[in-house]
C-alpha cells in the first residue's frame, strides 16, 4: 500500500497531517488527484497571490518539488511526501 502524507508545519512545529491511502493501483490516479488538490487548497489558505498567474507558478512549483514554503516569513511550509506500507 502507498501513502501520500501532507504535513504542514508551523515555526517548525507539525500542525497538521493529513493522509491519503492507495489501496488499488486502478484507484491510484483518482487519490493522487485529490491529494495534489488538497495540498494546493492548503496553500491557498495560507497564502495570498496578487494575480492568477503568480498562484498558478507557485503552485506548479510546490507540486514538483513537493514542498511549499511562505516567503513573508510567516514560517508556514507543507510538504508532499510519498511513503509505502509493507
Amino acid at each position: 500500500m502507498r501513502i501520500i502524507n501532507i504535513i504542514e508545519q508551523s515555526s517548525g512545529v507539525i500542525t497538521n497531517v493529513t493522509s491519503f491511502c492507495i489501496y488499488e493501483e486502478q484507484l491510484s490516479n483518482e487519490v493522487v488527484e485529490k491529494a495534489e488538490e488538497f495540498f494546493k487548497t492548503q496553500i491557498l489558505k495560507n497564502e495570498h497571490f496578487e494575480n492568477v498567474e503568480d498562484m498558478e507558478d507557485v503552485l506548479q512549483n510546490a507540486l514538483d518539488n513537493g514542498h511549499y514554503e511562505q516567503e513573508n516569513k510567516n514560517y508556514y511550509t507543507i510538504d508532499f511526501i510519498w511513503g509505502e506500507l509493507n
